[in-house]
């Protein structure tokens, strides 16, 4: 009797490897890697130097690097910038909106402007 158990025990065990080999494929396939011969893990992401963060190349690459807070929300009631008010007093109610959305930081103030301005602006 022993011996019967012992062979499936094996048999068990062989069974948990075959699954634990599976399920490292699989959660490595999920997280974009691939099996590469001997073992190692390589990710198909791009490594080459980024010409740098995306926004317009008048902004410097602080603002342009400067990050949305995780509950930052537009501003909803306020008008696009068409050049027919005053700059001054849009810009403060531009920068008022923005931080009762969320935004804490001036820099992302300036890198999230281009989309309040009109086409003729």
């Amino acid at each position: 009797m022993h011996d019967r158990l012992g062979e499936r025990r094996e048999a068990q065990g062989d069974h948990d490897v075959v699954i634990g080999r599976r399920r490292r494929d699989r959660d490595g396939a999920a997280r974009g890697y691939q099996m590469h011969r001997g073992g190692r893990y390589d990710s198909d992401e791009d490594r080459s130097p980024s010409p740098g963060p995306p926004g317009p190349r008048v902004f410097s690459k602080a603002i342009r690097s400067a990050h949305f807070p995780a509950r930052f929300r537009q501003p909803a009631n306020l008008s696009k910038y068409s050049g027919e008010t005053n700059p001054e007093l849009w810009l403060a109610d531009y920068r008022l909106a923005c931080q009762l959305g969320g935004a804490d930081d001036d820099l992302l103030i300036i890198r999230n402007l281009p989309l309040f301005l009109t086409d003729s602006a």
